[in-house]
C-alpha cells in the first residue's frame, strides 16, 4: 500500500496519535506530511509504504483553513489550549475595520513561531523546552498570506478563511488580528481544508483507513506533475539504484524514474547527468 491517505483528524488527536493508529490499522511504516495541532481539526496527508520517502516533497504545498478567533483573550500559547495571560477590550467592528484586516494581513511577512511548537531550535522541539522550563525565542520565518477573509463576526468572535504558505502558524496570525484591533486575540478553533490539489472533502475518518477508498491516491497519482524519464539499460538503472551518477540527455530538473514500466525512484537530472534522490525498494 504505497501511497497517501487523506484522513479528517478529529478534534484533541496528535498528529502522532494519527499516524500510530493508522500503523496499527495497515500494518505499514506511516508518516505524515505537517504537523496538526490538537485543537485543530481537518485534513492530514498520510505517507503509507514507500511514500514515506518522498514526504518532502509534498510539504511546501499551500494550505488552506476555516476557523475563529476569540477576541479580548491572550494565551501563552496563542489558542484556547492555554493559560489565560491577559484580558482586553471587545470592540465592535466597522466595516473599515474588516477590510483593514483583510489587507494588512495578506502578503509576505516575518513571523515568529509560538515558543510551544513543534518548531526543533538545536535539535530539540520547542513545545519539549517549554515542558522542560526553558524558554526559546524561535527565530524569525519568511512567510506568505494568500488570503485572508473575515467570514462573520459575533461579539468577541471572528469566523475567517486563510490560504498561506507552508510552515505558517495560523495561532500567530489570530493573535496578531488583535494587536490589528488594538487588543488581545486568540485562535479559538482551526480546521484545515485544503493542502495543495488535496481536499479535506475527500478524506475519510480514522475509523475507515483499512479501507480508505477514494482517500487513497497511489504514489505514482500524487507525483504525476514531476517530469518522467525511462531508463532502458537494466545495468544504467542497478547503478542509479545504488547511488552512482549516470550520463542522461533529455530532462532537466526534479524526474521520476522508471525501467520497464515501473517507477523506481525519483531524481534528479542537471547537466546531462542523472542521480537519484530517493529509491522506492519494492519497485512499484
Amino acid at each position: 500500500m504505497d501511497g497517501i491517505v487523506l484522513v479528517d483528524k478529529p478534534l484533541g488527536w496528535r498528529s502522532h496519535d494519527l499516524v500510530a493508529y493508522a500503523r496499527k490499522a495497515l500494518k505499514e511504516r506511516v508518516g505524515h506530511t505537517g504537523t496538526l495541532d490538537p485543537l485543530a481539526t481537518g485534513l492530514l496527508i498520510l505517507c503509507v509504504g514507500e511514500a514515506r520517502k518522498v514526504a518532502k516533497f509534498l510539504m511546501g504545498y499551500d494550505k488552506s483553513y476555516e476557523g475563529t478567533i476569540i477576541i479580548g483573550m491572550k494565551t501563552d500559547t496563542m489558542d484556547l489550549e492555554g493559560r489565560i495571560v491577559e484580558r482586553g477590550s471587545i470592540p465592535d467592528l466597522s466595516e473599515e475595520d474588516i477590510k483593514k484586516l483583510e489587507e494588512v494581513l495578506v502578503g509576505d511577512m516575518e513571523q515568529r513561531p509560538p515558543t510551544i511548537s513543534a518548531v526543533r531550535v538545536k535539535g530539540r522541539r520547542l513545545y519539549d523546552l517549554a515542558r522542560s522550563g526553558i524558554v526559546v525565542e524561535p527565530p524569525l520565518r519568511r512567510i506568505r498570506v494568500y488570503e485572508f477573509k473575515v467570514r462573520g463576526v459575533d461579539k468577541e468572535r471572528i469566523d475567517f478563511t486563510i490560504r498561506c504558505s507552508s510552515g505558517t502558524y495560523v495561532r500567530e496570525i489570530a493573535e496578531r488580528v488583535g494587536s490589528l484591533l488594538g487588543t488581545v486575540s486568540c485562535l479559538g478553533r482551526l480546521r484545515r481544508t485544503e493542502v495543495g490539489p488535496f481536499s479535506v472533502l475527500d478524506a475519510i475518518k480514522p475509523e475507515d483507513i483499512r479501507d480508505p477508498g477514494r482517500a487513497f491516491r497511489p504514489l505514482d497519482e500524487i507525483l504525476e506533475d514531476i517530469q518522467r524519464v525511462e531508463v532502458e539499460d537494466s545495468e544504467v538503472m542497478r547503478r542509479i539504484r545504488n547511488g552512482a551518477e549516470v550520463p542522461f540527455e533529455g530532462a532537466d530538473g526534479l524526474v521520476r524514474i522508471f525501467h520497464g514500466g515501473r517507477l523506481e525512484a525519483l531524481g534528479v537530472c542537471r547537466g546531462g547527468v542523472l542521480r537519484a534522490d530517493r529509491v522506492f525498494n519494492r519497485g512499484l
